[in-house]
C-alpha cells in the first residue's frame, strides 16, 4: 500500500487528500516535511520554532484539504504557505523582543511602576521554577556560574569535571530557558542575580 502512494505523482495526492485520504497525506508528509524543515531553519536559525511551524502547517493542511483545488502545484503551495507562516513567526518574535525590550529599559528606571515590579517578580520566579525543573547536575553548574558567580574552571575544579562539561551544561541550561523566555527575559535574570 505504502508503496503505490509512494509511486503517485503530486497531483494525484492533493486529489486523494481532497478526499479525506490520510495515507496520501502522510505521502505528502514524508515528501516535504523535511525540505521544508530545513527551508525555515535556515531562515529562523530556531530548531524548535522551524519544527513547530512545518507541523502548523501540515495540520493546517490537513484541516483545510476540502478547500484545497486538484490543480495547484503541491510544491509551491506548501513552500508558500511555509513563507508566510515564517514571515510571521519573524514579526511577532521582533514585536516580542521590543515588548521585553521595552519592558527591561523600563524596569530599571528608578521610578518604576507597581506594575512594573509586579511583572518583574512575576517573571523571576517563572525563570527561577524553570531553573528548578532542569536536571540536577546541570541546575547545580548554572547556578554555580549565575549566582556564585564562579567561572567555568572555578565550577569543573569544584565538581570534578572538565571545563568543556561545565560549559556545555551552562550553555544546554540557557538554550533550555531561552526557548521558554526569550533572550530579553533571561538577561534580566541573568542580571539580576
Amino acid at each position: 500500500m505504502k508503496n503505490r502512494y509512494n509511486a503517485y505523482s503530486d497531483e494525484q495526492l492533493i486529489s486523494r487528500l481532497i478526499e479525506d485520504d490520510s495515507r496520501a497525506f502522510s505521502e505528502i508528509y514524508s515528501r516535504y516535511a523535511e525540505k521544508l524543515y530545513i527551508h525555515v531553519r535556515n531562515k529562523t536559525q530556531d530548531r524548535e520554532a522551524s519544527k513547530d511551524l512545518v507541523q502548523e502547517l501540515f495540520a493546517s493542511l490537513w484541516q483545510n484539504r476540502a478547500a484545497l483545488r486538484a490543480d495547484i502545484s503541491l510544491s509551491g503551495y506548501l513552500f508558500a504557505a511555509i513563507k508566510y507562516q515564517t514571515i510571521n513567526w519573524i514579526a511577532r518574535r521582533k514585536h516580542n523582543d521590543k515588548y521585553i525590550h521595552t519592558l527591561l529599559t523600563h524596569s530599571f528606571m528608578d521610578n518604576q511602576s507597581a506594575d512594573t515590579r509586579i511583572l518583574e517578580t512575576e517573571v523571576k520566579q517563572q525563570i527561577e521554577e524553570e531553573i528548578s525543573q532542569l536536571p540536577k547536575k546541570m541546575q547545580a553548574i548554572f547556578r554555580m556560574s549565575r549566582e556564585q558567580h564562579l567561572s567555568h574552571r572555578e565550577i569543573a575544579q569544584t565538581l570534578s569535571l572538565s571545563e568543556s562539561t561545565v560549559k556545555k551544561q551552562v550553555n544546554n541550561a540557557l538554550k533550555t530557558l531561552r526557548l521558554k523566555f526569550g533572550a530579553y527575559l533571561l538577561m534580566l535574570v541573568i542580571l539580576a542575580a
